[in-house]
Parts: structure tokens; sequence; C-alpha cells
């Protein structure tokens, strides 16, 4: 661990210089739980490393940390809102929030209105359009006018519990055409 406590000094040191107001805890490699070991040992141990390695840095900067639920597909750690909030509470500290993507809530088959079951407990998001034409080979695209999912279905209960930002995690077909398209979209 003194090796990973010394890169979160850093981390944290750099993150307050540069002004950021929260990180991110999104990596699926870092939250694997091995093979063999139980779901509710992984968890413990990830409550364990935020809790005594993440949280004391997060104070001393003052910089929340987000936890990013993912799909299965990529990480079988937290996979849905209700996990990532179930960890935050276990570590019980109010540095420690979630994330809301909604190409995994998507995945997942997340009622985006899950959301509004936990005020104060998200404090970023993610969109983008998580179910794009196929034969365009992504994933997750810019939003754009007449997608058949609707931005405001993920982004009205995100305005409800105060989260203030949301950025866009998606692939770019053609990044100006995307942003000005999801830019409007978003607008709306």
């Amino acid at each position: 661990y003194a090796a990973i406590d010394s890169y979160l000094s850093t981390l944290f040191e750099k993150a307050s210089y540069l002004g950021l107001e929260y990180l991110v805890f999104g990596s699926s490699a870092a939250r694997r739980i091995p093979e063999g070991m139980s779901l509710e040992d992984g968890r413990a141990e990830i409550v364990e490393f935020l809790k005594y390695h993440v949280v004391p840095q997060a104070e001393k900067y003052n910089i929340p940390v987000a936890i990013e639920p993912l799909r299965p597909q990529e990480c079988n750690a937290i996979n849905t809102i209700d996990d990532g909030v179930e960890v935050a509470k276990k570590v019980d500290s109010p540095y420690i929030k979630v994330l809301a993507d909604v190409a995994h809530m998507y995945c997942q088959n997340e009622s985006m209105e899950k959301i509004l079951d936990y005020k104060d407990c998200i404090v970023h998001a993610h969109t983008s359009n998580p179910d794009p034409d196929p034969s365009s080979g992504k994933k997750r695209i810019y939003p754009q006018k007449g997608d058949a999912f609707s931005q405001a279905s993920f982004v009205e209960p995100l305005k409800a519990v105060g989260v203030k930002y949301c950025s866009i995690e998606a692939d770019v077909i053609d990044f100006e055409s995307d942003a000005r398209g999801a830019y409007e979209v978003l607008k709306e």
C-alpha cells in the first residue's frame, strides 16, 4: 500500500492544484474481483481501500471521489447505481459519492428514475446516446436530434437531485459535428 498511498498523495495534490472539484473511481481493472473471491469479500476490499487510503487524501484536499458503476462486461464488482451507493454508504464518508453513467444504466436496464432515490449521493454524470445504430460499430455516441433515447429522461432526474455536472463520454465519429449536435440536444 505504500506505493498506492504515494500515488494517491500525488494524484490529489495535482488535482487540487488544477482546481478539480472531484475525482472518479471508474477503472474497471482496479475494481475487478479476482476469480475465486466472493462478491462480498471483493466489495469489502474496495470499501477498505476507499476508507483507509482514498478518504484521507480526499479529506486533506477537500476533493470528493465518485464511484462509477460499470456494466458487467467491464467490471464484476459495482454494476448499478444501487451497488455504487451501497459501497459509498459502507465507506461512510461525505467524500465518497457516486457517478451516474447513462450507458451503463441503460445496459443494466436501470430506470433513469432510480437517480431520484439518491439525492446527495450522486455528484457527477456521463451521458451519451447509449443505443446507437449497430452499423456505427460504436457502443455509445454523442447525443443527436432524432435519437430514440431521450436525454431528458436522464438529465431531468439529475437536475432534480442537484447534480451540477454532466459530461459526454462517447465515441466520436466527427467531433465538430458530434459536439455541435450534442450541445443543441443537451441545451434543450
